[in-house]
């Protein structure tokens, strides 16, 4: 029971942090805050959504041995986690809404909505039991402190890897302006690396099936020891001619040498050409990130696609540890344009 209360007690904390760092980011510049990677409804209330929010941080902060002492305190906190429970179920509920419509395909059946929905009903339940169960304090500040930053990263990298896992092979296909694929390896024989192969096929197959009118392939130039220079994206414009896609149907961004150039560039060229909605086609890992960038380059109108994999890759775990330490970075350092 106590091991159950500390893991609520954390997430309640880290959940308290990212939304006191999204008010704050967005203080300094508008667009910063991604407070819809945990809850989407209340937006709905208007841009006094966040007051509730910040008071539901606050009331997840509160120590049990001062929610003890202040019966009101704890009345509000279990009203706010009920409040938040109700706009998580409402976003379950549409989550699983556009899956029956088949509106969007994925085989996560839980969405990330129902972990925080499940956050919330515990949440309520810890604050209620505050009599009973105080929290235990560590006899060196130290430690305690050591322990809670621990338990604190570890949740973190539980709460990323269930997004991963319940966004990313989430498919939001629509019939959109264009489909912009993300760059991987290219070898020197000109042949692209499987995963680089499974995006491109995977856009292709799109504007095969009318869903997409142009392909963005992104990607930057790979450089060989023996002076080769490889180009991702003409290497999948081959690759897409030889499938029947029109060479004047496909954009090439050779400047796309990461996520951000390539949302940056697509945001560009969506102005350019007049686009409103576009598909970012990567691997399922990657589309957290890849969503947050677009964001935050102002690309609002896209949606993203996992690729189609023709088998798992050896690099995946490598790719998924990578992806933790991405979306912290581009959090905190990748800022609004």
């Amino acid at each position: 029971m106590r091991l159950l209360l500390g893991a609520v007690r954390t997430a309640g904390r880290l959940l308290a942090a990212f939304i006191f760092l999204n008010a704050a980011g967005e203080v300094l510049q508008r667009g910063f805050a991604m407070d819809h990677f945990w809850i989407s409804s209340p937006r709905v209330l208007g841009p006094l959504w966040r007051v509730p929010a910040l008071m539901l941080a606050a009331a997840l902060l509160v120590p049990e041995s001062l929610l003890s002492r202040r019966p009101w305190l704890r009345r509000a906190g279990l009203g706010l986690c009920l409040f938040f429970e109700f706009f998580a179920c409402l976003d379950c509920g549409r989550f699983w809404w556009l899956l029956l419509e088949g509106t969007i395909s994925t085989p996560a059946i839980l969405p990330f909505s129902a972990l925080v929905a499940l956050l919330m009903v515990l949440s309520a339940w810890r604050i209620h039991r505050a009599d009973s169960e105080p929290e235990s304090n560590c006899r060196s500040f130290a430690l305690g402190m050591a322990l809670r930053c621990s338990a604190a990263a570890a949740t973190g990298v539980v709460a990323f890897l269930a997004m991963l896992f319940t966004y990313g092979p989430t498919d939001y296909s629509t019939e959109a302006d264009c489909a912009v694929v993300l760059g991987s390896r290219a070898y020197r024989n000109g042949r692209p690396s499987l995963a680089l192969s499974d995006r491109a096929m995977t856009a292709i197959r799109l504007y095969k099936r009318g869903v997409v009118r142009k392909i963005v392939m992104s990607g930057g130039v790979d450089s060989y020891r023996d002076g080769t220079r490889v180009s991702e994206p003409r290497v999948c414009r081959r690759l897409a001619m030889d499938h029947g896609v029109p060479e004047c149907d496909i954009i090439l961004d050779e400047d796309g040498v990461n996520s951000w150039a390539t949302v940056v560039n697509a945001r560009k060229l969506a102005d350019r050409y007049g686009w409103r909605e576009v598909l970012l086609v990567s691997h399922y890992y990657h589309l957290p990130r890849l969503r947050m960038s677009a964001d935050r380059a102002g690309l609002r109108r896209a949606r993203t696609v996992p690729c189609r994999q023709t088998r798992r890759l050896r690099k995946e775990p490598w790719g998924i540890a990578r992806e933790c330490a991405g979306m912290a970075y581009y959090y905190f350092l990748r800022w609004p344009r």
